[in-house]
């Protein structure tokens, strides 16, 4: 997979100083709200919420342990999960890591993501270890015996599978060491720096996938 594209700083001053920019990120913007409004709902998804402190107290706590699990930045992290509320907290968890973010479908099947995965060179996944029948964990880490660089899972939900990480522990146990969130800053997407990809419909796709241009 190619490096996320980089804009000359001329190009970034001339949007900035235009007002088409503006310097701050989604995740500076997550933070400000809980300075502002701590007890406000950020997210909710019916069965589960959480308000802009505990957002950020999350999302700060899993880029710790993604930059802990050995994530560089600009390694791609794949996110294969139903609607829920953690989904926009791990995007915002990632651009605070300087982890390229990539959602997919959670009707993506083996063909697919053996093809986004690769294609990505993704260091780590998260996804449920069922869902609706389908065993999420088994296919993936079948995947991952075809993919050394494939190095993580991350399963959502109560119960984890051996060879797994918890999400919910990796991002609800609050532990930092003196000074790692401020080493975080530094890993941290700038305004103009491409926070995640994309997956598009596309005709030039495996055989049987439906999802399989990423860009």
């Amino acid at each position: 997979m190619a490096w996320p594209t980089r804009l000359t700083e001329e190009v970034i001053n001339d949007y900035l100083s235009q007002g088409a920019w503006e310097p701050a990120t989604i995740s500076d913007y997550w933070d400000k709200n809980a300075d502002r409004n701590p007890q406000g709902i950020a997210v909710t998804d019916g069965q589960q919420g959480f308000t802009w402190v505990e957002a950020k107290v999350w999302t700060d706590q899993l880029a710790l342990a993604l930059a802990r699990l050995g994530l560089r930045r600009d390694d791609v992290l794949v996110v294969q999960l139903p609607n829920s509320a953690e989904l926009p907290l791990i995007r915002v968890a990632c651009e605070k890591a300087g982890i390229l973010c990539l959602p997919v479908p959670r009707t993506l099947r083996q063909a697919e993501m053996r093809f986004c995965l690769r294609f990505t060179e993704a260091a780590a996944i998260v996804a449920p270890w069922s869902y609706r029948d389908f065993d999420y964990f088994g296919m993936i880490r079948e995947l991952q015996g075809e993919m050394p660089h494939l190095r993580h899972i991350l399963v959502a939900g109560k119960e984890v599978p051996a060879g797994a990480f918890s999400l919910h522990e990796l991002a609800c146990h609050r532990r930092e060491e003196r000074g790692e969130l401020t080493a975080l800053e530094a890993r941290c997407y700038k305004a103009a720096e491409a926070p995640a990809c994309l997956s598009l419909p596309s005709t030039l796709r495996p055989r049987g996938s439906s999802t399989a241009a990423v860009t």
